[in-house]
C-alpha cells in the first residue's frame, strides 16, 4: 500500500541462519531513506536501536544486536520489524 503524509507503515527483515554452524554476535543494520522516519523497532531476540544518519533530518538508520542466531532447526530466524512515517 502507498502511504501519504502522516501515515505509518510497517515493514519486516527476517534474519536467518542455516548452519551449519551458530551465529555469534549477530548484528543488522538497515538505512531507511528519506522521507521515511522511524519510529520504532520490534524484534523477537536481542535488541535495536534507531538514530540519525550524520545526526540531521529524521530517524533512519536502524542497528540491531542480535546475539547468537542458532541454526534454522528449531530457531535460528529472528523477526525485526520497523515501523515508519513520511517525514514531512
Amino acid at each position: 500500500d502507498l502511504l501519504r503524509a502522516g501515515q505509518s507503515g510497517t515493514y519486516s527483515i527476517i534474519v536467518t541462519n542455516a548452519g551449519p554452524s551458530f551465529g555469534y554476535g549477530v548484528t543488522m543494520l538497515d538505512i531507511v531513506p528519506f522521507p521515511f522516519e522511524v519510529t520504532g523497532v520490534t524484534i523477537s531476540q536481542g535488541n535495536c536501536s534507531f538514530t540519525q544518519v550524520g545526526g540531521v533530518g529524521p530517524r533512519n538508520r536502524v542497528f540491531c544486536d542480535l546475539g547468537t542466531v542458532t541454526v534454522r532447526r528449531p530457531g535460528g530466524v529472528n523477526d525485526v520489524n520497523i515501523t515508519i512515517n513520511i517525514f514531512v
